[in-house]
């Protein structure tokens, strides 16, 4: 064999040996982009699971937003009495009159009890009113300015019906202010409540 000859065998045997390496090659990338393919893909449907669950949830919580944002609610009893309450006080004359320097015995009797009459329909109001800012049981502390409120617009009103009642009926009926204290009496006093009462009424509820 001549040099040429042994020349080429080299040259076909090299030729060989860099296609055997190029194909173990080609294979060696080929199998790894097959795992990061699998990989990739792995990772994209687990991304895509997330994603549809993800979407599933938004929808049920748009949903449920929807349906509570447009169907009606039902107001509870205390609510209702206070928007009664706004919308009729405009019909209803809450003043007192000044009082007069020659006005009688009688005609001050009459204001006093006037005022009772007021101050009996206000602590109504303002019990019930701030019976709603009352916080939660475990949030309360004992100088609660809300608490003081409620207890003590329940007092007055306790107090101001005895006193009332305890009037002759012709100074309770003819008086001016009788509309106020019969709204109050009947619409408004079985909401009329202590902070106690109000704590356990939450809890039953």
């Amino acid at each position: 064999m001549n040099n040429v000859e042994t020349i080429n065998l080299l040259a076909s045997i090299s030729s060989l040996v860099l296609a055997i390496l190029a194909i173990y090659i080609s294979l060696y990338f080929f199998r790894s982009s097959k795992d990061s393919e699998k990989k990739v893909e792995i990772a994209l449907k687990g991304i895509e699971t997330q994603t549809n669950s993800l979407d599933k949830l938004i929808t049920r919580i748009l949903e449920r937003f929807t349906r509570y944002a447009t169907s009606p609610r039902q107001a509870d009893e205390v609510s209702l009495l206070l928007l009664q309450m706004i919308e009729s006080r405009n019909n209803t004359d809450t003043r007192l009159d000044t009082p007069d320097s020659s006005a009688t015995n009688q005609v001050l009797r009459t204001d006093l009890i006037s005022s009772y009459m007021v101050l009996y329909h206000y602590c109504a109001v303002t019990n019930i009113a701030a019976q709603s800012l009352l916080p939660d049981l475990n949030e309360l502390t004992e100088d609660n300015y809300v608490k003081k409120v409620v207890d003590q617009s329940h007092q007055d009103f306790c107090l101001l019906e005895t006193m009332i009642t305890d009037l002759q009926p012709s100074d309770r009926d003819e008086n001016p202010k009788k509309a106020l204290f019969d709204d109050a009496y009947s619409n408004m006093r079985e909401y009329v409540k202590d902070s106690t009462t109000v704590y356990s009424n939450r809890t039953q509820t």
